[in-house]
């Protein structure tokens, strides 16, 4: 049980340690070691492409970059943030 403990601790330390060094890659603009991933698997031939958050007026895209996402969310600030801004929405085929 104690290892188990101290395992825990060990992972949830490194990844604390590597969302730091991620926001401030971000933070510095610094982003040419950083990328983006969507988290689950796709079927592409039904995807027409795809848009950051819920609002019609973003961008369509192809892919996902750090940099554009970062752009997008600076934009979404300016108007008022909404954390359903930040959601990836896959654009499905007609």
């Amino acid at each position: 049980m104690r290892l188990r403990t101290r395992t825990s601790y060990t992972l949830l330390s490194r990844t604390h340690r590597l969302n730091e060094l991620l926001l401030d890659r971000i933070h510095n603009e610094e982003y040419d070691r950083c990328w983006m991933a969507i988290p689950e698997l796709i079927d592409w031939d039904k995807v027409d492409g795809l848009r950051y958050g819920g609002r019609k007026r973003n961008a369509r895209r192809h892919d996902i970059d750090v940099q554009d996402f970062v752009t997008e969310l600076d934009e979404i600030a300016a108007d008022g943030f909404d954390i359903s801004d930040i959601d990836l929405k896959l654009l499905l085929k007609q």
